[in-house]
């Protein structure tokens, strides 16, 4: 007789297939010489074995695929984000040198912005059309060749050039800057963005981006920390 499904239940999984194997080859061998499975149909315990142990074998592989597939896609992940930095570090490029622009978009004549800030800093657009204050030069000279770009480095509010107390001011939560930008008064965390201030051959004031330690605090430009 054969065995029935509980008794083969209890037996290990290789023995289990060996005994199916066995059986399957009988009835085979069987059915053969004496037509005993019409259609060539197996009986329903031998199906049930081979049924309950490919299920078995089925459930022991399921943890080891998982694991293997959790490695992969592991792996897949980090090479993704190893591979995009990079490309990420890349786009920290310094602005692109720009023409300065006054409030009409206008390019900004050394002469004619001399005559018009009357010798206080002026507010212009310009790398990446952000605003920046031309700084009156000294000893006689026109224009600094440093120009002060305008956001606070607290949060990011414009500041003004206060006249009277010969001092920048923002006016969203009371940072203070000196003339050249460094910072009097917090919260502001750093002093004001620089920037090269060069003049074309018209005598347009043109704006390149500060690549080099701050020599106020020793920070690196803003291009090279920003977000």
């Amino acid at each position: 007789p054969h065995p029935t499904p509980e008794a083969m239940h209890r037996l290990p999984l290789s023995a289990r297939l060996a005994v199916g194997s066995a059986v399957l080859l009988s009835l085979l061998f069987f059915s053969s010489s004496r037509g005993f499975c019409p259609g060539g149909r197996l009986p329903s315990v031998v199906r049930t074995v081979h049924r309950q142990a490919f299920h078995q074998h089925e459930e022991q592989q399921q943890p080891k695929r998982r694991s293997m597939a959790t490695a992969f896609s592991a792996a897949v992940v980090t090479l993704a984000l190893v591979g995009a930095r990079p490309a990420f570090a890349a786009t920290k490029k310094p602005p692109k040198p720009m023409i300065a622009k006054d409030k009409n978009f206008q390019p900004v004549e050394v002469s004619s912005w001399a005559l018009s800030s009357k010798g206080q800093p002026d507010m212009v657009l310009g790398l990446r059309e952000d605003p920046y204050f031309l700084l009156p030069g000294k000893d006689g000279g026109a224009l600094r060749n440093v120009a002060l770009r305008a956001e606070c480095t607290h949060l990011g509010c414009l500041v003004n050039w206060s006249k009277v107390a010969k001092k920048f001011v923002c006016p969203c939560h009371g940072s203070e800057y000196d003339e050249q930008g460094s910072v009097l008064k917090g919260p502001a965390p750093r002093s004001l963005s620089l920037a090269h201030v060069e003049l074309t051959d018209t005598q347009k004031v043109r704006l390149v981006a500060w690549t080099e330690e701050d020599f106020r605090d020793g920070s690196q430009p803003w291009w090279m920390v920003a977000r």
